[in-house]
């Protein structure tokens, strides 16, 4: 590569935003004492988004979450509800097309999977299953749906052997035999929807306050 030409420093103008609440400058030690969020500000009304604060801290608590569903990042934020400022956190969640995690264990959708999979293992098909965690682990691809099933509990039978004519009774119940496929199928469906608007709603939110709401240092 030949010679560039000349070097030109420029100078851009810097800003750093401090807040100022009740007459006193906004602190990491004040920013904990303030009252937080008992949920996230997702569609709620008379919430209103102040700020986000320039740095995270270890002993943030953020550790509580399940972050299969969030993902780890995320930004402390400052928020307004009726008159009132609170803390507050905003997550960078799943993308939409990243798999969606279900468990034997989990209230919406854990059986419903685990009967749908127990049905294939009755009719012969072997589940190709792993081991993550200590937990036996099987990839579905689920109408185009990507779906981690972690077995546990009950659902471990899936990983037993099959005789043909004498399947284990445990495998014959985890497939809740009562229960139509459509019944299963509608299930999964719900569980799905409300997963990919949950991760809509947390990529509108990280939006709104990464690129259209002021960083303030502490």
């Amino acid at each position: 590569m030949g010679d560039l030409g000349e070097i030109v420093l420029k100078e851009r103008p810097l800003i750093i935003r401090e807040a100022i609440v009740g007459g006193r400058k906004l602190t990491k030690a004040l920013y904990m004492q303030m009252p937080g969020l008992a949920v996230m500000p997702i569609a709620s009304t008379g919430i209103r988004i102040v700020a986000w604060v320039n740095h995270h801290w270890r002993e943030c608590g953020a550790g509580r979450w399940d972050w299969s569903s969030l993902g780890y990042e995320h930004r402390h934020i400052l928020v307004e509800e009726g008159g009132v400022v609170k803390q507050g956190t905003v997550w960078r969640g799943s993308s939409a097309s990243a798999p969606i995690e279900i468990s034997f264990g989990d209230l919406r959708g854990g059986k419903e999977v685990a009967a749908l999979m127990a049905r294939r293992r009755l009719e012969g098909m072997e589940p190709s299953y792993y081991y993550s965690g200590g937990m036996a682990m099987l990839d579905i691809n689920y109408q185009g749906h990507k779906i981690k099933f972690g077995f546990g509990g009950k659902a471990n039978v899936l990983t037993s052997h099959v005789t043909e004519g004498d399947p284990p009774k445990d495998l014959v119940a985890l497939a809740l035999p009562a229960v139509g496929v459509d019944e299963l199928v509608a299930k999964i469906d719900e569980v799905i929807a409300s997963e990919l608007e949950w991760r809509y709603n947390l990529a509108q939110l990280w939006g709104l306050v990464t690129e259209e709401t002021p960083q303030v240092y502490l």
